[in-house]
């Protein structure tokens, strides 16, 4: 399977402390449309605590890359692209959105549309995707990245990053 959804991914109180995380972040674009938020470590932890979920998705061994967030406004669009070689494997979960009814992300010309909590798992190299412009309102999103583990492009784990490093602190049971 190249995409589809993953029902009830992050558990909704969750999503919640996530927006409540991502709107006290600094924004690192100049994007009036849309906030791009950089990682952090509950959010590597969280990564981690969903990976047999995907895994379980993709039928394959995974390893994460890296992760960010975005926040979408009014008029804030995700262009049509395929993914670099870190994002082999990728879920957009919607955390939280404004409005009566879903704003998709489309795959391959298909819209999917997630409540919050589902996620859309794709293969992003391989899978084109975009959104069209939000006509909904403010919307959180996350996306996770991951690469095979014995795969081509298993250089890209952690993010290149010393696996420490993305773990942060000790990580068991902190947030699912």
């Amino acid at each position: 399977m190249k995409y589809g959804i993953i029902k009830n991914l992050i558990p909704i109180d969750i999503c919640n402390r996530m927006v409540l995380a991502m709107n006290s972040t600094k924004d690192v674009t100049s994007n009036p449309k849309l906030m791009s938020i950089e990682t952090n470590i509950s959010f590597n932890i969280i990564h981690t605590q969903i990976q047999s979920k995907v895994e379980d998705f993709f039928k394959v061994k995974l390893v994460p890359t890296y992760n960010y967030c975005r926040i979408y406004h009014i008029g804030g669009i995700l262009k049509k692209h395929k993914d670099k070689p870190s994002c082999e494997y990728s879920v957009t979960v919607n955390l939280r959105q404004e409005g009566d009814r879903s704003w998709p992300i489309f795959m391959d010309g298909e819209p999917i549309s997630l409540s919050s909590s589902n996620g859309a798992a794709y293969k992003g190299c391989e899978i084109e995707h975009w959104r069209e412009e939000n006509d909904i309102g403010k919307c959180h999103q996350i996306f996770f990245h991951f690469v095979e583990e014995n795969g081509p492009n298993q250089k890209w784990k952690y993010d290149k990053r010393k696996k420490d490093f993305f773990y942060g602190l000790q990580s068991e049971n902190i947030m699912l």
